[in-house]
């Protein structure tokens, strides 16, 4: 089912982008995890945003909704985390994002402490395509959050969608 919905994805990427109608070229590799934020059921094991967080707004091919990302002095605004592997990979992390206000971060957290963190900047007002710069050496016995960032000192707002984990060759 992952694999269709993937082929699916990059036939689709790769036809929008022969024609000019898109400006990305997603990730090759594995997909581990992805999330188009449709339903409630898609924020299993997502902690801070519920339903009520699920936008009508989303990018071409997206599907119908989107995530809203807002909060105040505590980060995260969300998190997702994933168990160990079981084996050393590499992995980057690719997604479109919408600015509303002040934009946001989106960090991958290697274990428990936040070291060795990577992430993406939202900035842009309109629909765009973020990968980040680099691959990411996930350890067999690590964890791995997701923290999505929008707020603290100033308001801030940001919508997420196709949020894609990707094990690099």
């Amino acid at each position: 089912m992952k694999a269709r919905i993937y082929l699916t994805y990059v036939f689709l990427l790769l036809l929008l982008s022969c024609q000019g109608v898109l400006e990305f070229v997603p990730s090759s590799g594995s997909t581990l995890y992805y999330n188009s934020f449709e339903n409630s059921s898609d924020l299993i094991g997502w902690f801070g945003i519920s339903s009520t967080s699920l936008q009508n707004d989303a990018p071409l091919f997206g599907g119908k909704k989107s995530i809203y990302i807002s909060g105040g002095c505590i980060v995260p605004h969300a998190s997702y985390t994933f168990n160990s592997p079981g084996r050393d990979i590499k992995i980057t992390m690719e997604c479109f994002g919408k600015n509303l206000s002040n934009g946001g971060t989106i960090e991958l957290i290697l274990g428990t402490e936040r070291l060795n963190q990577q992430y993406i900047l939202i900035e842009d007002s309109k629909w765009k395509f973020y990968q980040l710069d680099a691959e990411i050496y996930w350890p067999a016995d690590s964890t791995l959050t997701i923290w999505f960032i929008s707020g603290g000192d100033q308001p801030s707002s940001m919508l997420i969608d196709c949020l894609r984990l990707v094990e690099v060759d």
